[in-house]
């Protein structure tokens, strides 16, 4: 399955906070994201590792996609809750 639903991090957000902070403030919140099929089916082909209409797996990769905004969407929506951290300090 080439549906990727988590951002792909190279460091934890605890490691981040010690290699580039020494006293940081920490802020995190919950944006919440209502996709249409239209736009979920651009979001998930607009990640840099889904395969490209050219390629094999294109057209799986795009039923997959469907199917899961089939499954999980409500009234046309399908919704996705992100959450976004802001480490800050002053210098």
């Amino acid at each position: 399955m080439y549906i990727s639903f988590f951002l792909r991090v190279f460091l934890s957000s605890k490691q981040a906070a010690e290699q580039f902070f020494q006293n940081p403030q920490v802020r995190e919140f919950t944006n919440v994201v209502l996709n249409t099929r239209e736009r979920w089916i651009l979001s998930q082909i607009s990640i840099s590792d889904s395969p490209k209409p050219s390629e094999s797996g294109y057209d799986e990769y795009i039923s997959e996609s469907n199917e899961i905004f089939d499954r999980d969407s409500v009234d046309g929506y399908l919704r996705s809750e992100l959450v976004t951290v802001i480490y800050s300090e002053s210098v």
